[in-house]
């Protein structure tokens, strides 16, 4: 019986590590998402955001912020605290972009963007008003200070 359970753990040892092999390949071909928000340097209570958006071969793509939160009943919409959203290329030059609705932008030649980058707007002004509504999934941005 002791025996039995050395070969089995052998074995599972042996296979696990067979299947590492192939997670290293896929994690070779996956491509790498990167987000710089910058919560240091806020302008008029607003995030900057920046992506680097991976090296693709794609005429266009479509950039989509969530509409709803977990566990929240009503449409947050997140899209609508969004300004300055612009794509820009590898020679740092401005990319079309079109606002489709409140939470997603096309964006065309997506091959050859670089960075993605846009202003994130905080929803509360002030944490001593009070709401009829929930604000929950809400944040503020104030210097020195995020809550969310």
């Amino acid at each position: 019986m002791k025996y039995c359970l050395i070969f089995t753990a052998t074995t599972l040892l042996l296979i696990g590590c067979k299947s590492t092999k192939k997670a290293e390949n896929l994690a070779a071909t996956t491509p790498v998402y990167r987000f710089e928000i910058d919560l240091v340097n806020l302008k008029d209570d607003k995030v900057s955001v920046k992506f680097s958006v991976p090296k693709n071969t794609l005429s266009q793509g479509k950039y989509v912020l969530p509409k709803l939160v977990p566990g929240y009943y009503s449409a947050m919409d997140f899209g609508q605290f969004v300004t300055n959203f612009r794509a820009i290329d590898k020679n740092n030059q401005p990319v079309l972009v079109e606002k489709l609705d409140k939470n997603s932008w096309l964006i065309h030649n997506l091959k050859n963007v670089s960075k993605i980058s846009y202003e994130v707007d905080d929803s509360w002004e002030t944490t001593s008003t009070r709401s009829e509504t929930a604000k929950s999934p809400a944040s503020m941005f104030a210097k020195d200070s995020v809550f969310v």
